[in-house]
């Protein structure tokens, strides 16, 4: 597979302030593309994206998340729990924090699941997380509805519709 090399910075003010367009040209570009100015490879398409978050031994987690390598450069912060592990660490909170996030769950008391270094962590992993999605998840799902009157009309006449737009937006 030839790999395009485009001159796009996801992090730079212009990106930031006209991202569709921009991802419009990375989905076009191809299903893997090199972005020059941050030296790393980039994927913009439903289906690469997919099959690499259910891939964890190939797009591995625990070595990368964002622009740090954590193979080759040291962090400043440890790492985060939910976001920057593989399996087995990975499942084994997840798992844990899907009991503990259930209702029932909450009005239990949850005796030593993980050490204390790891809930702080889980704590940063639920406001890093936390607050990018649901920013950007609201932020695309009003511009959606605001391209497609059709689609907001649909769940304004049917509110029962509304939790599957919600549902992948913030997915």
């Amino acid at each position: 597979m030839k790999i395009r090399h485009l001159d796009i910075d996801p992090f730079d003010e212009a990106f930031l302030a006209a991202p569709y367009a921009n991802q419009d040209a990375l989905r076009d570009a191809g299903q893997v593309v090199w972005l020059e100015p941050v030296r790393c490879f980039s994927m913009a398409r439903f289906a690469e994206v997919s099959a690499s978050l259910n891939d964890w031994e190939t797009f591995v987690a625990s070595r990368r998340v964002g622009m740090t390598d954590f193979f080759k450069e040291e962090t400043r912060h440890p790492v985060v729990v939910l976001l920057k592990t593989n399996p087995p660490v990975h499942d084994r909170t997840r798992g844990q924090v899907n009991k503990v996030t259930s209702l029932a769950s909450i009005k239990q008391e949850m005796s030593g699941w993980c050490t204390k270094a790891e809930a702080e962590r889980l704590v940063r992993s639920f406001l890093t997380t936390g607050i990018d999605i649901a920013v950007s998840g609201i932020a695309n799902t009003i511009r959606t509805f605001v391209l497609h009157p059709y689609q907001r009309a649909k769940v304004r006449a049917n509110l029962g519709l509304a939790i599957k737009p919600l549902e992948e937006r913030l997915r």
